[in-house]
């Protein structure tokens, strides 16, 4: 064990982060990389656990404050020339003004990214937290 991390554990110093403890870990030649490696892992499953736990807690704490946003926009249903009626729909930039600042104000961030299908271009929302979780269907 480094001198460093012997200062912390007694209280000398302020307590070691798990990175340093990964650090003096990895100096010490005595220490299996394979160990260090599954050590690791685990601490990337539990910030990956956290970090979902403070999406859902923010997303929950999001979702009663969402609007209904009024269908302002209109598509003609139209196939092999026959009218088949008007579709409604609410407007990107109606759903952005209303609901941006309210996931904004909870951590979310929300962009898109798209791919080709063979009925067209398919627009994939992803939202993503501050602590690190995103969500993509």
């Amino acid at each position: 064990m480094s001198a460093d991390l012997q200062k912390r554990e007694s209280g000398e110093l302020a307590p070691a982060s798990i990175y340093d403890v990964f650090r003096a870990m990895a100096l010490d030649p005595n220490i299996d990389v394979a160990r260090i490696a599954g050590l690791m892992e685990l601490q990337i499953k539990a910030e990956d656990r956290n970090a979902e736990k403070l999406f859902n807690e923010a997303f929950a704490r999001l979702q009663p404050q969402m609007p209904r946003i009024a269908k302002r926009g209109k598509i003609k249903m139209v196939k092999d020339g026959i009218d088949k009626g008007t579709l409604s729909f609410a407007k990107y930039e109606d759903l952005d003004a209303v609901i941006r600042p309210l996931y904004n104000a909870e951590g979310f961030s929300l962009s898109f990214s798209s791919k080709a299908s063979d009925k067209g271009i398919i627009l994939v929302g992803i939202l993503k937290h501050c602590a690190g979780h995103t969500l993509t269907p």
